[in-house]
């Protein structure tokens, strides 16, 4: 008897399983598993020969390595995994251009504010720092929002997941760090443009 473990996928929960000794197994199908410190696939050509030669009859269903056996169980999962980080990727720039968008619009209602304050003495420095202030005002509650959704989310997916917990700190502290970063640089354009406004041009504007 051994210890519970996950038998045929990765996804499944922990059961008991028996492993027989070959004597009281009547099945004719056979398992061998070869550790080797070279090249695997070479090996696995000689052992063929090797059991064929000792018997001509044996058929063997397949010979591959145990990193082939493992790629094979978890290639949906890598594939699900590619797609969701492919949606991921779209969704960062998505959000990228839609904040970009909108501090632009921003900037743009309020160009004669922002002549009013240069014409009163702000610099350049100051209405940057306005600018990105305010759309980084909306990252971070935009951020606050995704990691309470993901935290909910992620106990739903919790089963497939390996070396990693469902609420690991690095996942979402890296996570929050892009998309910060990237609504730090959607905000740059916007907040550069807003510091070189003529002050006597925006004053006219109505």
């Amino acid at each position: 008897m051994s210890r519970d473990y996950k038998v045929r996928t990765a996804g499944e929960e922990p059961r008991p399983y028996v492993h027989l000794a070959r004597r009281q197994d009547e099945s004719t199908y056979a398992s061998m598993l070869v550790r080797t410190g070279g090249s695997s696939q070479a090996l696995v050509q000689a052992i063929r020969r090797e059991v064929l030669a000792l018997d001509p009859q044996v058929v063997l269903v397949e010979g591959t390595t145990l990193g082939d056996q493992v790629g094979v169980t978890l290639f949906p999962m890598r594939a699900g995994v590619g797609v969701f980080g492919a949606f991921g990727l779209l969704a960062v720039v998505l959000a990228a251009v839609g904040l970009y968008g909108l501090i632009a619009y921003a900037v743009a209602r309020n160009t004669r504010e922002i002549g009013i304050r240069m014409a009163l003495g702000a610099g350049p420095a100051a209405v940057v720092g306005a600018v990105v202030g305010q759309g980084m005002r909306l990252v971070a509650a935009g951020v606050a929002a995704g990691l309470l959704f993901a935290a909910a989310g992620a106990r739903m997916i919790s089963g497939v997941l390996f070396g990693v917990n469902a609420l690991d700190a690095v996942s979402y502290a890296g996570a929050a760090a892009l998309v910060i970063g990237v609504g730090l640089a959607a905000n740059l354009i916007p907040a550069r443009r807003a510091s070189r406004v003529d002050p006597i041009t925006a004053l006219r504007q109505t």
